[in-house]
């Protein structure tokens, strides 16, 4: 259908796959911090709606992974 929706797939597979090889349960998850380059964040935030977990959406363009480990770290 459009890129939007498949990377929201594949983000929400992403996510499914990290939480079951992780042994946690998806409920007990406290955050849940993801981006893209995508104009809004959009795909990230329509995935988000899945996992009903607190959300913050990251835009940090090409540092956006950076920017996630570094609000993860201060998150623990």
């Amino acid at each position: 259908d459009s890129f939007e929706k498949a990377e929201r797939l594949l983000l929400e597979e992403a996510c499914d796959k990290a939480i079951e090889k992780s042994g946690v349960e998806k409920g007990s998850l406290n955050f849940y911090l993801a981006g893209d380059l995508i104009n809004q964040i959009t795909p990230s935030s329509f995935s988000a709606r899945t996992l009903s977990t607190p959300y913050m959406g990251l835009f940090g363009a090409c540092s956006t992974s950076m920017l996630g480990l570094a609000l993860a770290s201060q998150l623990v």
